[in-house]
């Protein structure tokens, strides 16, 4: 608890060191039930956020197993790997601080990438002519002494450092620019103390206290609103950041396909002169309302996963992933054709050769 709370006791009260020894030893001769403190929560298994600050070193080693077969099971690799054998892979820790605890989860995490790059040229039987390299960032709010941060860093390292400060709870990056996110022992942070409808919490109405344990219903559901706004925020955020896909193979991608019109395909026609249209009628193309979206993105996936395949080196679970979600978008399946005359996107074609001579 002092690793995670000291310098917010320090800024709000002016506290030394001394006053600090003070209140956590009074605090720790207090804590009898050392879960007592979040009776407020729907069970005392309070969420491995709290578990990982309380003792931050011991829940950063608990977890690196977790990671890393994240990493081996879910980690895509191939896409850039295909494309770019030199691939720069970036990588964020957010809520940084100025300990080591955070340089260890790096090391851990590039550990299992590096483990993943091997496996993959390996399954493929190819020798690994290059190694990719990673940028890491360390993210934490600006008042943050980095300076002690990077002096910790070592000069023989995997990666290439930088600093960004801010709040995670917003956008700090550019669109589809990080590969991994760490938030290790960042979430149980809100963003600020919450308010209520007359403002912020003060004396009169969370007195004696303070946190929501231990604190009136009221003061509990505000700090849960803020929590809720705060990770909504922070998911969003990470959604626009997080690179699925390379941004740059999504800007140069076009799909190679135009849906024609009758009308078009009778000028087409008449203007060769070497054809009679004997018979063009459109087909009429019925969806169910229950399962129209599904058929549509099985006819759009047999038509075009190759096309997906070449150009962006996407593998079949990539593509049930993309189909997925194609198929969840798409509540009209039928109005991705708006821009054609009409929605008939097939049509019966029957000609007829004339007696016209070709002109060698």
């Amino acid at each position: 608890m002092r690793a995670a709370s000291e310098e917010i006791f320090k800024q709000n009260f002016g506290f030394s060191d001394d006053d600090l020894d003070k209140l956590l030893d009074l605090y720790s001769e207090r804590l009898v039930d050392p879960l007592s403190i979040f009776t407020k929560l729907e069970d005392k298994s309070f969420q491995m956020f709290l578990v990982l600050k309380c003792n931050s070193r011991r829940g950063i080693d608990l977890s690196q197993g977790m990671i890393k077969e994240a990493i081996a099971k879910e980690f895509n690799s191939e896409n850039q790997l295909i494309n770019n054998p030199n691939a720069t892979f970036r990588i964020i820790d957010l809520d940084c601080s100025v300990g080591s605890n955070s340089l260890i989860s790096v090391n851990s995490i590039i550990e299992a990438m590096d483990f993943k790059f091997e496996s993959y040229f390996q399954g493929l039987e190819l020798k690994q002519t290059a190694t990719p390299e990673f940028q890491v960032y360390f993210n934490d709010i600006s008042s943050n002494d980095f300076n002690t941060l990077f002096a910790s860093i070592p000069l023989e390292k995997r990666y290439f450092a930088a600093g960004v400060p801010g709040s995670f709870y917003g956008r700090l990056f550019p669109r589809a620019s990080l590969h991994f996110v760490n938030p290790s022992t960042a979430l149980h942070w809100i963003s600020r103390v919450p308010k209520r409808s007359e403002g912020d919490i003060n004396s009169a109405w969370n007195k004696g206290m303070i946190h929501y344990s231990s604190a009136s219903d009221e003061v509990f559901r505000a700090y849960t609103a803020q929590y809720v706004m705060d990770m909504e925020d922070f998911l969003l955020s990470r959604g626009h950041e997080i690179d699925i896909v390379d941004e740059a193979k999504v800007d140069s991608f076009n799909m190679p396909s135009y849906l024609t019109s009758p009308k078009q395909v009778k000028e087409l026609v008449e203007r060769t002169r070497f054809f009679t249209i004997e018979r063009l009628e459109i087909l009429e193309t019925l969806f169910p309302p229950a399962s129209g979206a599904q058929i549509l993105t099985n006819h759009m996936r047999a038509a075009s996963e190759e096309i997906f395949k070449q150009h962006f080196g996407f593998s079949d679970d990539d593509l049930d992933k993309l189909f997925d979600l194609y198929s969840e978008r798409l509540v009209d399946p039928l109005s991705i054709f708006s821009n054609s005359e009409d929605k008939s996107f097939q049509m019966f074609l029957g000609l007829k050769r004339n007696n016209v001579s070709i002109a060698l």
